[in-house]
């Protein structure tokens, strides 16, 4: 008979598979809407400021515990953070600068 503990982690660990695929995937619509539309109107400042001193706290402790799926998954989250944040702050008015 098969143990229920043993069960129970191997859905987890699909779960948070799972969890961290999606975790990696949802940050690339975003960037790419804000790229194709050279805004960042509909962006909360104080959101792009949460989402990266979050993910600076979930990165410093999957490095700590070395959680290395967890450190792949809060990576890209900064990554695209840092992204958008870069195009709000640097933008006029929220939009992007003309660089020409």
């Amino acid at each position: 008979m098969e143990d229920p503990q043993n069960t129970t982690d191997y859905i987890f660990l699909v779960f948070v598979n799972i969890g961290n695929f999606i975790g990696i995937v949802y940050n690339i619509p975003q960037m790419w809407h804000t790229y194709r539309k050279k805004s960042t109107e509909s962006i909360s400042n104080t959101f792009l400021n949460l989402r990266i001193f979050c993910s600076i706290i979930w990165l410093t402790y999957s490095v700590y515990y070395s959680q290395w799926s967890l450190l792949i998954s809060w990576a890209s989250t900064f990554i695209s953070s840092v992204f958008l944040w870069y195009y709000a702050y640097l933008g006029v008015n929220g939009k992007y600068r003309d660089w020409e």
